[in-house]
């Protein structure tokens, strides 16, 4: 690595179009976006973001800096975007002026399909550029360009972009990440306070589900299991926390979705819980007092919800599928199903940890040694310092 870029300071512009940072919505691209903003070591980050409900077109954060945010108005999506098909001011030209006041040394796309030609003939000086694919659904098109480097979540997303015609030999992979800092088993007495202040007994035993409450995340299927467990088992609590977007309406499993939900708070009142939208310093709070986290998932590119949970010391039951594998090993620091979709078999399974939860001690520490070691933010965040070093090396 060439010694003179590592002895001056790198500016990095971070570019999150579809999400608002810091995070308002569980969007896995703005978390990941803020935690390796706020511990990079070698690079100062300037982000340029969706204004989404913000207020403020510009900020400047305690974490990470200064923030500049850009939006659509709706006016103009369902004009341009919608009924003419054309956009003439797209935001990532937006993001090119704002590019050529602050010049940046590279730019950091968390946006899988950025279009890498069109922004550099809008900026004054060219630039290395970074695309971050925290999925795999696009398939990949000359016509917006080619990254300096493509960043990979997971193997698993990795193989996908290759798949997808994404030049392999760009591909690098770092993984997101969890505050294992906030994100951390309780102590008895802090474990007791959460759960008197939830009016939740301190004998009971928790079972919850973190994420968008849609069919992708299996929550249709950990409501089935809820409904049993519940059933079966008064020291049972179940805690459900993620937001339900628009989209979840149109699921074939919604209207039973509903049904169970309406059935299992008339039914278990205060043993059956969800709380929506919840910022990490309170998700954290669920964690903790979390025995089980079921997490069905049905397709995963990763799995930041999985890694929170065993950072947090909870058991975690998840769906071996994705990237998920690729973080959990079964029986080791977690439980995968074969079949996320056999209720009965998730069920069993969490009989198993509710009957005999002293057992697996061992587990949970395994699990909070190993995502500790592998996942912390400041491992991904100079993982990618040194990325960015080298293609800015490679550029020059």
């Amino acid at each position: 690595m060439d010694t003179a870029i590592r002895q001056k300071r790198i500016k990095l512009v971070s570019y999150i179009p579809h999400g608002a940072v810091p995070d308002v919505r569980g969007f896995a691209p703005s978390i990941a976006a803020y935690n390796l903003t706020k511990n990079f070591k070698q690079i100062t980050a300037v982000t340029i973001c969706n204004r989404e409900t913000y207020k403020k077109h510009y900020e400047v954060d305690s974490e990470i800096g200064r923030i500049y945010r850009i939006k659509e108005g709706r006016i103009y999506r369902r004009l341009f975007r919608k009924i003419m098909r054309l956009d003439p001011y797209p935001l990532h030209a937006r993001a090119a002026k704002i590019v050529d006041r602050i010049s940046p040394d590279i730019f950091h796309a968390h946006q899988v399909e950025f279009p890498v030609d069109d922004f550099l003939k809008k900026i004054t000086s060219p630039i290395p550029v970074i695309v971050h694919a925290h999925v795999t659904n696009r398939t990949f098109s000359y016509k917006w360009g080619v990254a300096d480097r493509y960043i990979a979540v997971s193997n698993y997303v990795k193989e996908g972009l290759a798949q997808k015609g994404y030049p392999e030999d760009r591909i690098a992979v770092i993984r997101n990440g969890v505050d294992s800092a906030l994100f951390k088993p309780a102590i008895a007495m802090e474990k007791a306070s959460i759960k008197s202040s939830l009016r939740i007994p301190e004998e009971a035993f928790v079972v919850s589900f973190i994420g968008r409450m849609q069919e992708v995340k299996g929550f249709h299927i950990f409501l089935q299991a809820a409904e049993t467990l519940l059933s079966k088992y008064p020291r049972i609590y179940v805690l459900a926390a993620g937001q339900e977007p628009d989209a979840a309406k149109r699921e074939r499993s919604y209207s039973s979705r509903m049904d169970t939900r309406i059935r299992l708070r008339a039914g278990y009142e205060e043993r059956y819980r969800e709380f929506s939208g919840l910022p990490h310093s309170e998700l954290s709070n669920i964690y903790k007092i979390t025995d089980v986290s079921f997490l069905p998932s049905l397709s995963e590119p990763q799995g930041m919800v999985m890694i929170e949970s065993m950072s947090s010391g909870c058991i975690t039951v998840s769906s071996n599928v994705g990237g998920i594998k690729e973080s959990i090993a079964n029986g080791t620091t977690g439980f995968l199903l074969d079949d996320p979709n056999n209720v009965d078999g998730g069920v069993q399974l969490i009989e198993e940890l509710v009957e005999h939860s002293e057992k697996y001690e061992n587990l949970k520490r395994s699990a909070r040694e190993f995502v500790v070691n592998n996942f912390d933010w400041t491992i991904s965040a100079g993982k990618l310092e040194e990325l960015c070093l080298t293609v800015i090396n490679e550029a020059q």
